[in-house]
């Protein structure tokens, strides 16, 4: 696996997101970690650092605000190192659509549709090799797999069957 690669991961500070943190740093990668809760990235950022020696770069960011989004897609666009995007961050709503408020649903749409396009696309989706995603499968990119997200992504990453750079979906 070519550990010269950055990861970017969104939703990072918690559950999936740290998951796939910890499992990149433990291989070796460098990464930019996204999310609101700048204490909870500075916490894993800290541990990431002297458990793996890896750099780490904190990016705060709501996904939902027009400037954060534009934020972390210029990153993105500008740092030649990043060649895997883990799109992790989303939200859900509970109970039925007619319960939710007008300003939830636009929220729910931007984080989990609008964000998600955005940063691909500012990962330059004409250079990607690979676009993973967990769940549906879709012909989006060139190939799309339905697995267990995290122990099969790192997978197909590490064997080097990935090439160029890498988008993980976790919509």
């Amino acid at each position: 696996m070519n550990t010269d690669l950055s990861v970017l991961i969104t939703g990072a500070s918690s559950g999936i997101g740290a998951t796939y943190a910890e499992r990149f740093a433990r291989r070796g990668h460098n990464l930019v970690l996204v999310a609101r809760d700048c204490a909870r990235l500075e916490t894993l950022a800290t541990r990431m650092r002297q458990e793996h020696g890896v750099t780490v770069d904190i990016l705060p960011a709501d996904l939902t605000q027009p400037d954060d989004l534009a934020a972390v897609e210029a990153r993105l666009r500008d740092d030649d190192r990043i060649g895997i995007l883990v799109n992790n961050a989303g939200m859900s709503l509970s109970g039925s659509f007619v319960e939710q408020t007008t300003d939830d649903i636009a929220k729910l749409v931007t984080l989990n549709t609008t964000a998600l396009v955005r940063l691909a696309s500012a990962e330059q989706l004409s250079e990607i090799g690979s676009l993973i995603e967990s769940g549906a499968i879709k012909p989006i990119i060139d190939r799309v797999f339905p697995f267990d997200a995290t122990a099969d992504a790192l997978a197909y990453v590490e064997t080097g069957r990935a090439k160029g750079k890498v988008i993980i979906s976790m919509k």
